[in-house]
């Protein structure tokens, strides 16, 4: 081709002074190493960890009162992290005494849950209304309860959902299709349900980016 013109040339330079930022463009990447297993999770991390500051936005600290009436009901809550107002609640010291009607006392810290396990706790599908209320739960346990298709009618409202395990429930392929609005989702679990793979393709591809574990 023709050579620069002195102008251009005087563009080029200043475009490499300024750090030469070519965008997003790689340019030909044939040869090029694939991502390592390492930089991937490192990447993951970094996206978690984000993910959470930004659901942390305006969030206050739950009350001390609060927490201590939760946790005489039976929970057990945990900060996320030393510096964050976010919590982690679950019921396993007492799995068994813990019901639809016990889940009301989540309800006042319904700002500042965002991990909730309630894995063999004997909740049912009228259970998930509550859960419905708290718009920044992140994770979702619900393995071996008694939640079936109804239940995930409720969880469509969780907006910020991104892992949820059903292991051991009675979820079919028409449950699954009330998350289909959930495109924050990233994980599910599947195993021993009445989910078939049809149903599971049909979930990831209506959510880019999801993951299901059914086997």
């Amino acid at each position: 081709g023709d050579p620069l013109t002195d102008a251009e040339k005087k563009l080029l330079k200043e475009w490499i002074d300024a750090g030469a930022d070519f965008g997003g463009w790689q340019g030909n990447t044939e040869g090029k190493p694939a991502e390592t297993a390492a930089e991937k999770e490192e990447a993951r991390v970094r996206e978690h960890e984000a993910f959470y500051a930004k659901l942390s936005e305006g969030v206050s600290p739950a009350k001390d009162d609060v927490i201590k009436k939760a946790k005489e009901a039976g929970a057990q809550i945990f900060q996320l992290k030393a510096d964050s107002p976010l919590l982690r609640v679950d019921f396993l010291t007492g799995v068994s005494a813990c019901d639809d009607a016990k889940l009301e006392v989540l309800l006042p810290l319904k700002d500042q849950i965002a991990q909730l396990d309630l894995g063999r706790t004997v909740i049912t599908d009228a259970g998930l209304k509550t859960l419905a209320q708290l718009p920044r739960l992140a994770t979702l346990d619900l393995r071996q309860t008694k939640i079936g298709d109804a239940g995930l009618q409720h969880l469509s409202k969780c907006a910020s959902l991104r892992t949820l395990n059903l292991y051991g429930t009675t979820v079919t392929d028409a449950g699954l299709k009330h998350l289909y609005g959930l495109k924050g989702l990233r994980q599910v679990y599947l195993w021993q349900t009445g989910a078939t793979e049809a149903g599971a393709k049909q979930l990831t591809a209506a959510i880019p980016g999801l993951s299901v574990s059914i086997k």
